[in-house]
């Protein structure tokens, strides 16, 4: 894991995915509503940045874009008896060090944008590493019961916490 770069990557991986537009933009509210992702691309298997190693319970990232922003939903399975770590509220902060969720983007080839958020739904953003930037995200995050959760995503825990982020194109 110390050999791990993942800012690194960014700059030498070639990946490629596909998202389709979203029929209407989601609602950045901490709520998951009916259809409102449906037409969304889903992503799983992630890599843990501690490990190195494909994660065993790998959150769910969903993405789709409108003509403002890209949007991202992330559902990460909630173990059976943990409380979730969430004690930053301050943007900025160091919310990476709660139960978060890191979106990079390199959209230029050049510059990398992280975006982290934390379980309470607060954000810290950088670029190229430099923490005095900030964009204009937003972001909301919640829990929900894996039942309440539309059948056809196959998510099969008990319990999971999101984040939904709106990042401006």
């Amino acid at each position: 894991a110390a050999d791990l770069d993942l800012t690194g990557a960014l700059y030498t991986q070639k990946m490629c995915m596909s998202m389709p537009p979203a029929q209407q933009a989601p609602e950045i509210d901490g709520k998951i509503s009916a259809g409102e992702w449906d037409c969304a691309s889903a992503l799983t298997g992630f890599f843990s940045f501690d490990t190195g190693c494909l994660m065993q319970d790998s959150p769910t990232l969903f993405l789709s874009y409108g003509p403002n922003a890209v949007y991202v939903l992330c559902v990460v399975p909630q173990e059976d008896g943990r409380e979730l770590l969430a004690q930053t509220t301050a943007r900025d902060g160091r919310v990476y060090k709660d139960d978060s969720v890191e979106v990079f983007l390199c959209p230029d080839g050049t510059n990398v944008y992280q975006i982290v958020v934390n379980s309470l739904g607060m954000i810290a953003d950088l670029k190229n590493d430099d923490w005095e930037w900030d964009s204009e995200c937003t972001a909301k995050a919640g829990t929900i019961a894996g039942g309440a959760l539309p059948e056809t995503w196959g998510m099969v825990h008990t319990a999971y916490w999101f984040t939904e982020i709106a990042i401006p194109a």
